[in-house]
Parts: C-alpha cells; sequence; structure tokens
C-alpha cells in the first residue's frame, strides 16, 4: 500500500471514529458541578447512592436504555455514569439493546452501589455489581449523564408548560389505587415528554441518530404539538392530584 493511500485509509479512520463518538455525545450530560458531586462518593443517610457506568470503547457509539423500575432512566453512550438516589429497598435495574438484562438490587441507605454495564454480544449487555474499587475507578474515568429520574422516588418531572384546566370531578368514582395508577402513567409520560422537548430543543431541532428520546414522539410533529399535549398532560395530572387529596389518599 503506498503513503498516499494509507494516509486516505488512516484519514477515513480518525473521520469515522469522530462521527460516532459525537454521535454518541448527543446524550444529554449532566452539568460539571453536579459530575463533581457525584464524584466526591458522599454517602446519604436517607438513601443509598448507586452508580451505573459504562467505561468501555466497544460499542461506544450505540445507546443502551437502562430502565429502573420499570422506568426510564437514561440512555447511556460510551465513556458515561448514571448516578441515582434510591429508597432502601429492592430495585430491579435493566439495560435495554435488542435484549434486555435484568438486575436485582437490595439497596440500604448510607451505602454507595456500583454497577458496570457493557456489551457482550452485537445484540446484548450486561449489568454487574462490582466493588468499591472498581466502580470509583470507571466513574472517575467517565462523565456524569443527565438522568430522567430525579430522586429516589421517582416525582412527576416539573414542566414549564401551563396546565390546561381538567376538573377532579372527572376522577371522583376512582378508587385510591386508580388514581395512584392513573397518575404514575401520567407522570411517567409528561416526563418522557418533557425531556424530548428539552432535547430537540437543545440540538435546536437538528436530526440526530443517537437516541429515540430526541426524536419528536409518534403523532407529535412539532415543538408546538408537544407542548399542548404536555399541557393537557400537566391539567389531568393536577386534577388527580386533587381528586387524591380530596380522598385523603396517600401520595
Amino acid at each position: 500500500m503506498s503513503i498516499y493511500n494509507l494516509k486516505k485509509v488512516i484519514i477515513i479512520g480518525v473521520i469515522s471514529v469522530t462521527f460516532f463518538l459525537g454521535c454518541a455525545s448527543n446524550v444529554p450530560m449532566a452539568t460539571s458541578s453536579k459530575d463533581s458531586i457525584a464524584k466526591s462518593f458522599k454517602k446519604d443517610g436517607k438513601y443509598a447512592n448507586v452508580y451505573l457506568c459504562r467505561n468501555s470503547f466497544g460499542g461506544s457509539a450505540l445507546n443502551y436504555s437502562v430502565l429502573v423500575d420499570g422506568k426510564l432512566a437514561r440512555t447511556t453512550s460510551g465513556y458515561s455514569f448514571l448516578y441515582l438516589k434510591m429508597k432502601p429497598g429492592k430495585h430491579i435495574i435493566q439495560s435495554k439493546h435488542e435484549n434486555t438484562f435484568s438486575l436485582t438490587l437490595n439497596t440500604k441507605t448510607n451505602t454507595n452501589y456500583f454497577i458496570i454495564q457493557e456489551l457482550v454480544s452485537s445484540s446484548d449487555t450486561k449489568l454487574s455489581i462490582v466493588d468499591e474499587e472498581q466502580g470509583k475507578k470507571c466513574v472517575l474515568a467517565t462523565k456524569m449523564l443527565k438522568s430522567q429520574l430525579h430522586t429516589s422516588s421517582y416525582p412527576h418531572k416539573t414542566s414549564t408548560v401551563k396546565p390546561s384546566y381538567v376538573s377532579p370531578i372527572k376522577y371522583q368514582k376512582y378508587s385510591c389505587n386508580q388514581l395512584s395508577k392513573e397518575r404514575e402513567k401520567i407522570s411517567q409520560r409528561i416526563t418522557i415528554l418533557s425531556t424530548q422537548l428539552e432535547n430537540f430543543n437543545t440540538k435546536k431541532g437538528a436530526m440526530v441518530f443517537t437516541s429515540p428520546l430526541i426524536f419528536l414522539p409518534i403523532g407529535l410533529s412539532s415543538t408546538s404539538e408537544i407542548e399542548v399535549e404536555l399541557g393537557k398532560l400537566n391539567g389531568e395530572y393536577n386534577a388527580l392530584t386533587a381528586a387524591a387529596k380530596h380522598k385523603k389518599c396517600k401520595l
């Protein structure tokens, strides 16, 4: 191979790697201050700290979804980590690519837990609980992702979109259990749409290919339509909350 052709191969290779790693970086990252706080590894007397780290070059341009107790925490990219606060107890953590890997974690307060996410085949990922030394090494070598789960109890994500008015009377025949389930369903939908709107605005409408969170939801063709839908959902959430309080349900 001539020097000229060799240079062409090297340049193409560098461009390809840069492209894929650049795509991976489109996953929303936490601020540097939050990254620093997480890397202090300070334990919490009320919650368990859970670090889920992905520190590998293999498949780094591909994003894998992480779910906690059935709720989307974030899609991860190469050389990144999630920092989650969880209530003590049993939690199901899942890694999804083409297939799903599930891990059960029993947490205690005032404890740090470390989980490594890795690609084991073209369609499978794996989660492994590791010791503190290995976990900290991974976290310190990576950058913190912006999580969709804001606290251990995963509360409703605040939306800046003004809620439409929905009368609580609509839910007066619902039981406390029905109100709780419907409220949780609405909350998850609001969290997903709010994040999609935030990500879309961050990218200024640019088309990216790394995360399903960036694309507009099915049935919604513009950011204004997402805002209208969020207004309706926020109204439903407020009505459900009011109905639950009226029935003295435990929220």
